[in-house]
């Protein structure tokens, strides 16, 4: 008598293997996914929130070229300009960290900008700064607008890095064989002000009195001084010697954030002062 096979037992046994395939193979499928998630929070999105951050830093400055060639429109009381500040580019799709962007004008206080020119028995001054940075963000971008200067800053603490990439008006020209030094001093009124932003932010600059200027050049006989006390000092020496050369003796003191330009053969002084005052909508 032949013996008869059990054909049940047989494809309850294809069917358990057909199920582990089943299961392995969405297994390995998780895997796969799961190792292109990573590959692109951890790689691609960052490059790309890298990327567009560099680009912002463009706007941005562009911005703030705004904001200085507006400051130097203004001729009576009362004039305005607006420029609609972008703070925060736009976020990577999907996977992309939020961005926020921070406005700061600052007059008066702890770590405020100075700049003090002195001649002879004469001494002026002229404060405040206007910023933008990215908060959370790769980026240790900064762009200031300080004393008629754009300043481009990367890096914090000890590894920050300041350059003047749009100068101020400081100027020394020679006419008739005399030296003249020739500056505009740019005075940010009002209280100390910050905004954080992921939008836009009206910035209003307007002026709070008539352009004053000395008129005809001041004959000076002594050397005259100029001094900024800023965060930035070292940026400023970089541009002083870059554009005075010879002309005048730079020195940065590191310890008190101060760059000192003295300059003693010139025979003339010429200077305006604009009272500035920056607000913001927003």
């Amino acid at each position: 008598m032949v013996a008869r096979r059990d054909f049940r037992k047989f494809n309850a046994r294809r069917d358990d293997r057909e199920g582990i395939a089943s299961v392995i193979g969405v297994i390995f499928a998780l895997m796969i996914f799961m190792t292109l998630l990573a590959l692109l929070v951890t790689s691609f999105v960052p490059a790309w929130e890298k990327g567009n951050e560099l680009d912002f830093s463009n706007v941005a400055r562009s911005q703030m070229g705004q904001v200085k060639g507006y400051v130097m429109d203004l001729k009576t009381q009362g004039d305005e300009r607006y420029v609609p500040f972008q703070t925060a580019p736009s976020p990577v799709p999907l996977f992309g960290r939020p961005y926020w962007g921070e406005l700061n004008y600052s007059y008066g206080g702890d770590g405020a900008s100075v700049m003090t020119i002195t001649y002879g028995s004469n001494t002026e001054i002229a404060r405040g700064s206007f910023s933008h940075r990215l908060i959370n963000s790769h980026s240790t971008i900064e762009v200031i607008y300080e004393h008629g200067a754009l300043i481009l800053i990367d890096g914090k603490g000890d590894d920050r890095l300041g350059i003047v990439k749009s100068p101020p008006s400081i100027s020394l020209y020679t006419s008739g064989g005399k030296q003249t030094l020739n500056i505009t001093r740019i005075d940010m009124m009002d209280r100390n002000h910050v905004v954080t932003s992921s939008g836009t932010v009206g910035v209003r600059i307007s002026l709070t009195q008539d352009v004053m200027s000395s008129g005809e050049p001041k004959s000076v006989t002594g050397p005259i001084t100029i001094t900024w006390e800023s965060a930035n000092a070292q940026a400023w020496a970089d541009w002083a010697v870059a554009e005075f050369g010879a002309s005048a003796v730079v020195n940065y003191d590191e310890s008190t954030s101060t760059t000192t330009a003295v300059f003693s053969g010139v025979d003339y002084i010429e200077h305006q002062l604009l009272n500035v005052k920056i607000s913001m909508e927003g």
